[in-house]
């Protein structure tokens, strides 16, 4: 699974916007492996802080937050700074994430909408697909992880723990998520041609080993993540795209809960 040792040039027109940057490209074992290994840190550190939080009286979603804290970010952000250090000799990530094409501000108004509607109504119509999942395929997990329990009668807690969801969950946890995914390990895949962009979908579906039962529903609704991305070399349309559907839902859950509270 080492990484290959000859460069090659991604190369990819999209009508006049060309875009060749020579990266290092790895091996389908050191991808995977790449993909996987946060996503199994995160659900690590979740189980394990779970009984602390617990034990405080905090709710679950307080231990998922506090592992993309500690496990998620240090993981990702971790791995691309130690490859900038050693590729520039310095904290950069010039070279190591990529796919920074400039792009006219039309597409930017055309994908992000498009990807909003797109993840959402995708969301909604596997709604029924993912309860029964839930139910039946991981009824067997305990009823605090399935949930990611938020139920607590302290408004301080609750006040913020939501604010953490919209911080981490809304923009940190995006951010760090597209530079790693598809900045860093979505151009090292370029080898596979037109499977590349599937590849990336498919390992960063299983990498949300916390949730298991979305898998089918993240692997349609975050298209929208993933191909932009790939056809127009743009990781900001991730990112963008991302924090809009974190930020969305998060701001949906909050005025929910404390509509409840009030």
């Amino acid at each position: 699974m080492e990484t290959q040792t000859t460069v090659q040039t991604v190369t990819q027109t999209t009508g006049a916007l060309t875009d060749e940057l020579p990266v290092d490209q790895h091996s389908l074992g050191k991808s995977a492996l790449l993909h996987l290994l946060p996503g199994v840190f995160i659900l690590a550190a979740y189980l394990i802080l779970h009984p602390v939080m617990a034990h405080f009286g905090l709710p679950a979603l307080c231990a998922l937050l506090l592992a993309v804290l500690v496990a998620a970010i240090p993981s990702q952000l971790g791995h691309l700074l130690y490859q900038g250090y050693r590729r520039n000799g310095r904290l950069s990530l010039t070279g190591i994430v990529v796919f920074r094409q400039r792009l006219p501000l039309w597409r930017y108004l055309l994908f992000v909408p498009l990807g909003i509607i797109w993840s959402f109504g995708w969301y909604g119509l596997l709604s029924p697909t993912s309860t029964w999942l839930m139910h039946h395929a991981f009824g067997w997990l305990p009823g605090w992880f399935l949930r990611t329990d938020l139920a607590t009668t302290d408004h301080t807690v609750l006040v913020v723990t939501l604010a953490a969801l919209l911080i981490l969950n809304g923009i940190v946890a995006p951010v760090v998520e597209e530079m790693y995914f598809r900045g860093y390990l979505l151009p090292r895949l370029s080898r596979y041609g037109k499977a590349a962009p599937w590849i990336n979908l498919a390992l960063f579906t299983v990498y949300h080993l916390w949730q298991p039962w979305l898998y089918p529903t993240i692997l349609v609704a975050l298209t929208s993540l993933v191909f932009p991305v790939w056809w127009l070399r743009n990781i900001r349309l991730g990112i963008i795209i991302h924090c809009a559907l974190n930020l969305i839902g998060g701001l949906g859950t909050a005025a929910l809960l404390l509509g409840q509270h009030s």
